[in-house]
């Protein structure tokens, strides 16, 4: 049998947003926090972001997410903190302030699904093709049930003990195929270490980003801040993913396949 070439051309569609992610490492979180929305997007696009996570426990979640895509069409949004479930949607759209359901998410613009929990396979049949989908996922099991119903990347909370272990522990016993997307208590001294267990993306809120930090020039704090986890994420990945870093600085197409890790991209 012969296996098609991989196409050496740039990525189209989702798979020009999961490039951006991908090549980007580091991507912030808007999380739920009485700060300016417009100004942290501000700080993140000079702090060099081309892909934000914005969390729909945010009450703006459905004013800024169209914002976003107008004011800056060449970034990604990540519609996050989905709930993924027909009767668990209806009833919170019934007891939860703007909350956003996974179709609501689509029609306002975002480009990439994230959830703490997994997504139906009905949405990945309706959306699979046309949004990055970001599961979370507890064990190795269920990263391979997302991964083979269309998952792109898998995510896992590492503040957590189970998410930490399975960090740990899944990569040798998957033979390094997972392309993990972690948050929870990342930092800036702490990031090397998710990166050398195979890591491909990191994140973290504002509130771990400006912990400790003047905030009274939320731009200039938040932008220095990025700057300083995409840095480090990028130095991580030259010392630890090698290949992967060369293929990411290169621009060469498709760079999870310079790694070990599973790729949904054609």
């Amino acid at each position: 049998m012969t296996v098609p070439a991989r196409s050496s051309s740039p990525p189209t569609g989702k798979y020009a947003a999961l490039d951006t992610i991908v090549r980007q490492g580091f991507v912030p979180i808007f999380v739920r926090d009485n700060l300016d929305s417009r100004l942290l997007v501000e700080a993140a696009v000079r702090g060099g972001c081309r892909a934000i996570e914005y969390t729909c426990r945010r009450s703006d979640a459905a004013t800024m997410i169209p914002w976003i895509k107008r004011e800056f069409p060449d970034v990604v949004v990540m519609a996050a903190t989905l709930v993924d479930g027909t009767r668990m949607q209806r009833f919170l759209k019934q007891h939860r302030d703007a909350f956003i359901t996974v179709d609501e998410a689509v029609d306002l613009g975002a480009d990439a699904l994230v959830s703490f929990m997994r997504f139906r396979s009905e949405t990945y049949e309706k959306y699979g093709e046309q949004c990055v989908m970001i599961p979370g996922v507890a064990t190795q099991s269920e990263a391979l049930d997302q991964l083979e119903l269309g998952a792109d990347l898998i995510k896992t909370i590492v503040s957590s003990t189970a998410g930490s272990e399975l960090v740990a522990i899944a990569p040798p016993v998957t033979h390094h195929s997972i392309p993990f997307f972690v948050s929870g208590g990342v930092k800036a001294d702490n990031l090397e270490n998710y990166v050398k267990a195979g890591v491909v993306v990191t994140t973290a809120g504002f509130d771990v980003l400006l912990a400790g930090t003047d905030s009274s020039d939320l731009v200039d704090s938040g932008r220095r801040a990025i700057e300083t986890m995409i840095t480090t994420m990028q130095a991580a990945r030259a010392k630890h993913q090698p290949h992967f870093h060369a293929a990411v600085q290169a621009g060469t197409p498709n760079p999870l396949s310079a790694g070990t890790w599973f790729t949904s991209q054609p």
